[in-house]
């Protein structure tokens, strides 16, 4: 895959005209993903944040983010980046746009969970400031990896 610009990054709010970027991605990312109307609902949510990266070099998108507003606090629900765009700085920049519009906002708390196993996610969280906040014991794999709970003031 031919590295992805950064002059030529746009993020923006999801439309459901993306519904079918958002689903790709969410197949391609997770064991368990969304289905349509799940992602349809998130579009639809008053306190939600669906944002899409988008590049002139990549179709369809490579990426985006979902989070909740719950003021004074957020909740980053997913962050999902194509296996063929990762280790690019596509999370990256998308977490970096999450924190700024959530500064913005006035938000003071980002929460988020993650699998104790899942080392570039902890990696990239780690980076931005995300401090441990509690566990749930046996949260994925069946009951067999534990999500942890981590924390950023913002």
């Amino acid at each position: 895959m031919t590295p992805v610009s950064t002059s030529r990054i746009l993020i923006r709010p999801a439309v459901p005209a993306d519904l079918d970027d958002l689903l790709q991605l969410e197949k391609l990312s997770f064991a368990r993903p969304w289905k349509r109307a799940d992602l349809a609902r998130e579009l639809a949510r008053p306190d939600g944040l669906v944002l899409l990266l988008k590049t002139a070099l990549i179709e369809p998108a490579p990426a985006y983010l979902c989070a909740r507003i719950i003021s004074p606090e957020a909740e980053l629900l997913r962050i999902a980046v194509a296996p063929a765009a990762r280790r690019q700085g596509l999370g990256r920049r998308l977490l970096e746009r999450l924190v700024t519009d959530l500064g913005r906002q006035k938000i003071t708390t980002l929460h988020l969970e993650v699998a104790e196993n899942n080392q570039p996610a902890l990696h990239l969280y780690r980076q931005f400031g995300f401090t441990p906040a509690g566990q749930r014991p046996g949260y994925y794999d069946q009951g067999r990896t534990a999500a942890l709970l981590l924390t950023k003031p913002c």
